[in-house]
C-alpha cells in the first residue's frame, strides 16, 4: 500500500504545510529534507495541489554525487 501526501493530510488535518528543503548530508554536501510546518518560511515558494500545500526552499543545484543522493549548490 502506498501512502500519498493527500492521505497523510487527511489522517492529520492539523498539518498546514509540508516543507521540502535541504540539509547538510551525503558525499556531495546536501540532500533533500521533508518536514511538517505551520507556515511557510519568508522565501519559500508555496504550491497547492489536491488540498496539500507544499513549501519549497529551492536551492540552485550546481553538482550532484554519482548515486544522486546528495548535491552541492552554487552561489
Amino acid at each position: 500500500m502506498t501512502c500519498t501526501l493527500r492521505d497523510r493530510r487527511r489522517a492529520r488535518p492539523a498539518l498546514r504545510f509540508i516543507r521540502i528543503g535541504v540539509r547538510n548530508k551525503g558525499c556531495a554536501g546536501l540532500s533533500y529534507q521533508l518536514e511538517y510546518v505551520d507556515k511557510p518560511g519568508k522565501f519559500d515558494e508555496v504550491v497547492e495541489q489536491d488540498g496539500v500545500k507544499l513549501a519549497f526552499k529551492n536551492p540552485s543545484i550546481k553538482d550532484a554525487c554519482g548515486c544522486g543522493e546528495s548535491f552541492s549548490v552554487g552561489s
